[in-house]
């Protein structure tokens, strides 16, 4: 009976483990559907919505029509692969019910976030709270924004028997029994790893899951080589780039890319990384231009100005041209000691206008300075005409000595045989020489001229008679008595009665309150003043001016040929020409002589028109007369004339014939053949 017993006992414990098993399996076995089943209870939800609030995920969340008692929701909030975060929410909503339900994710960003899954919570038939399964799914954007997208997500679960796929973020099934989920493999409790070089079979590198759920380190890459799909292939400029820290220049042959505009990169050989630029004027210590430092304009010149004229900015400094010296802020032609150098040079010397400079004081460690301000000379002289339409055709150069031509008890004298041979020796072709001195007056002679160094005007007045062969039209003196006239033909810019020379026709002769007193003595006394030294002067008392000189009277020897007179006007501002060239006319007196008429009508400040022939006030008179500026370019078309096509060789066969030798037509005696006319084409 005992044996009898105990086989039933051991009949009943094997029936219970049946019955156990089988309810195991109703119990969990999983459902076709997506809701969940327990027995009548089934439970859906879905999700409408989602959205971001206040740094929140909102959900909208339908219960659909189902039995059974909601407790609460599980939201799997993931991020693809094994990365996810759930949040239970207690919820007892109805069917058909809608609500918002606010998560607040502490592991997960929303930016991270890709899927919500939704799962309900619920009471069993026998009162036991049940975790159900997913029943909804809601996909973002791949930007990462929190907004809906189609649900057309489709996951990738290739290899993974188990776990989240990295794709959707989908499940991709579950470990059944007592297996685990392992990198997307259910291992089971026990489990023999396969070898490594099992797992990563044809595998180069990366990581590789065995059979287990293992990671299994396939190797690793060379340099410039990156992993992809385990296999080892040729990284990209930009992966190249990035690998080894670099973000702008060249490196290994590739291009890292460019610096924002007020950066520069730290190695543009090697490759190198942006930063603030360095690169300023003051760093490169430049002191003018523009130049463009990490693509920002800059004026380096604003640091100390730009450069001085002459000058030209090379590499931030400034610095003068080939050929020339720096001279403080300014530059000048190199020229050695005891040469003759070129200062403009425009053409041929044979053919040109050859002009010489020269001091005759000697100036010691002056001499560059004289020589650097000998440029304001010549821009006098190339501002009035006839020289300015002229300027091709004239050349400067400069006598660089530096010796004293003055002699005599009380240096009187100039020694012009030594300035002579010098000039011979060493300039060649000369035409004209203007000699500037420190301190004196100006005088001319044939072809050369004699000024300070300090007065640009009377260097060309005086240039006008040395080159022009003009004569003064201004008062020259104090005369006490007549004065017999002389041979005016001598000057071209003076005339006889008419100013034939310019004059188509005149008026005739006409009466001045000099001109119809018939007495000596009278003539003699009109408008003048007796003075200390017992003379009857044109000045007034005290005064050193010759402010008054046109109102006295001169009487002649016989009477002069226009007038008819013996007393006649010193000088007179009245004009008789007729149809005179430009604005030319023909007015009496002429250098305090009488018998002589000039084209320019000022006598002193009558406000008539003035040229710096005619005044010995040249402070604002800075032109030659138009009578002037036409003999003048006679001399330049016949002497010096750029071809010989229409050479007007009648005018200057006649004028080169004059035979005297203070006429401009004349050749200095050291160019070109002593005593030489210039009737270049003939």
């Amino acid at each position: 009976m005992k044996k009898r017993g105990e086989i039933f006992v051991v009949s009943l414990i094997i029936i219970i483990s049946i019955l156990m098993i089988v309810g195991a399996y109703i119990l969990f076995t999983k459902p076709s559907e997506s809701s969940t089943n327990i027995g009548e209870i089934a439970i859906s939800l879905g999700i409408n919505n989602v959205y971001e609030e206040n740094g929140n995920l909102v959900v909208n969340v339908t219960r659909n029509a189902g039995g059974g008692q909601l407790t609460g929701i599980k939201f799997i909030l993931s991020a693809g692969g094994n990365y996810i975060e759930t949040i239970i929410i207690n919820s007892s909503l109805q069917e058909s019910g809608k609500e918002n339900f606010v998560l607040t994710p502490t592991q997960l960003s929303l930016s991270e976030i890709k899927n919500i899954f939704i799962v309900p919570i619920f009471e069993s038939s026998d009162k036991k709270e049940v975790v159900g399964k997913i029943t909804d799914t809601h996909s973002f954007s791949s930007s990462g924004s929190i907004n809906p997208v189609e649900k057309t997500c489709t996951p990738n679960c290739v290899g993974l028997q188990c776990g989240l796929d990295s794709v959707c973020g989908q499940l991709c099934g579950e470990c059944s029994g007592t297996d685990t989920c392992t990198n997307g493999v259910c291992v089971p409790k026990t489990c023999i790893p396969n070898s490594n070089i099992s797992t990563c079979g044809s595998s180069r590198c990366g990581a590789k899951i065995n059979n287990c759920g293992q990671q299994v380190n396939c190797g690793s890459c060379d340099t410039n080589y990156k992993c992809q799909n385990n296999n080892c292939i040729a990284q990209t400029c930009q992966e190249k780039c990035r690998s080894a820290g670099k973000t702008c220049g060249t490196y290994q042959s590739c291009s890292c890319g460019v610096c924002n505009i007020g950066q520069e990169c730290t190695d543009l050989t090697n490759g190198g990384t942006c930063r603030t630029c360095t690169d300023n004027c003051i760093s490169h210590n430049y002191n003018c231009g523009n130049y463009n430092f990490c693509g920002v304009n800059a004026n380096c010149g604003s640091l100390n100005g730009n450069c001085p004229t002459g000058q030209t900015c090379q590499q931030g400094s400034c610095n003068c041209p080939t050929g020339y010296t720096v001279l403080g802020d300014s530059c000048i032609k190199s020229i050695e000691i005891n040469t003759c150098g070129s200062l403009i040079k425009t053409g041929d010397a044979s053919k040109n206008l050859d002009i010489v400079f020269l001091s005759l004081d000697k100036l010691g460690s002056n001499l560059n300075q004289f020589q650097l301000d000998l440029n304001k000379d010549i821009d006098y002289i190339l501002s009035a005409e006839p020289f300015k339409s002229k300027k091709d055709s004239i050349n400067f150069y400069f006598l660089k000595v530096d010796e004293s031509f003055w002699y005599g008890d009380n240096n009187q004298y100039v020694n012009y045989t030594r300035i002579f041979s010098l000039l011979a020796a060493k300039c060649g072709n000369v035409d004209e020489i203007i000699q500037l001195m420190n301190q004196g007056g100006g005088t001319a002679g044939s072809h050369i001229a004699t000024a300070p160094s300090y007065y640009l005007p009377a260097m060309l007045h005086e240039f006008g008679h040395s080159f022009g062969g003009l004569g003064d039209t201004y008062i020259h003196a104090i005369f006490y008595d007549g004065n017999p006239g002389i041979n005016v033909g001598y000057f071209p810019n003076t005339d006889t009665a008419g100013c034939p020379k310019w004059c188509q026709s005149n008026i005739g002769s006409y009466q001045t309150a000099c001109t119809l007193i018939t007495n000596g003595q009278e003539c003699r006394h009109h408008e003048r003043t007796l003075n200390e030294n017992g003379n009857w002067s044109c000045q007034k008392p005290g005064s050193s001016t010759n402010d008054d000189i046109s109102k006295c009277c001169v009487w002649l020897s016989t009477p002069d040929p226009f007038f008819g007179t013996r007393c006649v006007d010193f000088r007179d501002s009245k004009d008789i020409g007729v149809n005179c060239v430009g604005n030319s006319g023909c007015f009496y007196g002429a250098f305090g002589v009488q018998g002589v008429w000039r084209s320019v009508g000022s006598t002193y400040n009558d406000g008539l028109t003035d040229d710096i022939m005619n005044t010995r006030d040249l402070t604002n008179v800075h032109e030659f007369g138009i009578v002037e500026i036409n003999s003048m370019n006679d001399i330049f078309d016949c002497c010096y004339p750029r071809t010989c096509n229409n050479y007007p060789q009648q005018k200057c066969h006649q004028l080169a014939s004059i035979g005297n030798s203070l006429h401009p037509f004349q050749r200095l005696n050291l160019s070109r053949g002593a005593g030489s006319t210039c009737d270049t084409c003939i």
